[in-house]
């Protein structure tokens, strides 16, 4: 959701100054990404995201109230929530997918905190692979699952493997949660800025979402330089969208690194 009244969660230019990476916030939708060294995000939608704040509504949802996103490894996610959200349950096509690149610096430092820094090669990984593990491969190892626990415990990052029923740390301290744990109230919960895990629907093939919540991870999604992934305000013929890697026929495109495709 957005707000287009005065910004909640993110800072003034001269108090952004005062962090590393950071630039004062740019809500438009630019047609290209910008350079390297930003680790970003997709999210499927319908409406104009241009020029506004993003903001958390209330209402239930797996992972609790949040703004949610799909890895930016590659597009599946993406179109599969296109196609079965959109164009089949709400016969829309004119939606569009919008990518927030955040700096990495600054993204893994607010989600570590300065002293947890050992832990950010683990973490980068699950933010930027939309499936899979850092040891295990396909498949988490116990190597893994230590590391999922060491993250979950510095109480900003959440992470679900996929298994719904394996139970990983919660919190600082001792308690553990499975997937099904958590999402059943579809309350949220604790201090997590950002909670990973796949997804609810079997349809979406457990790939990883992203849901930024309240306080810190909303801070952080409005601080990402924004841009179309794909660019799609309308399809005249109802071309629904393939998930082979094509397009529609005729309509904009972007390349994977945020140019336009002529």
């Amino acid at each position: 959701m957005v707000n287009t009244g005065t910004p909640e969660w993110v800072l003034s230019q001269k108090q952004g100054t005062k962090e590393k990476g950071y630039t004062d916030p740019d809500w438009s939708v630019h047609d290209n990404a910008p350079q390297g060294g930003n680790i970003s995000f997709f999210h499927t939608c319908t409406f104009n995201l241009s020029t506004h704040q993003i903001v958390v509504m209330g209402g239930a949802k797996e992972f609790g109230e949040g703004f949610y996103t799909c890895s930016a490894e590659n597009d599946i996610p993406s179109k599969i929530i296109a196609d079965k959200w959109f164009q089949i349950k709400q016969e829309r096509y004119d939606w569009h997918i919008i990518a927030f690149a955040l700096p990495a610096d600054l993204l893994l430092r607010k989600l570590l905190g300065k002293n947890n820094m050992a832990l950010a090669p683990t973490l980068r990984f699950y933010l930027e692979h939309a499936t899979g593990y850092p040891k295990g491969g396909k498949n988490p190892n116990a190597a893994d699952i230590e590391g999922i626990n060491a993250i979950n415990r510095c109480n900003r990052v959440l992470i679900f493997p996929d298994n719904k029923q394996t139970k990983v740390a919660y919190g600082p301290g001792t308690e553990t949660k499975s997937w099904i744990d958590f999402v059943e109230a579809k309350v949220g919960g604790g201090d997590y800025r950002l909670v990973i895990g796949p997804q609810q629907p079997e349809y979406m093939l457990n790939y990883r979402q992203y849901a930024w919540t309240t306080g810190w991870g909303i801070w952080l999604i409005n601080n990402g330089l924004r841009y179309y992934r794909f660019k799609n305000y309308q399809i005249k013929n109802k071309q629904r969208i393939s998930l082979n890697g094509s397009w529609p026929k005729g309509h904009p495109k972007i390349d994977e690194n945020g140019s336009k495709i002529k």
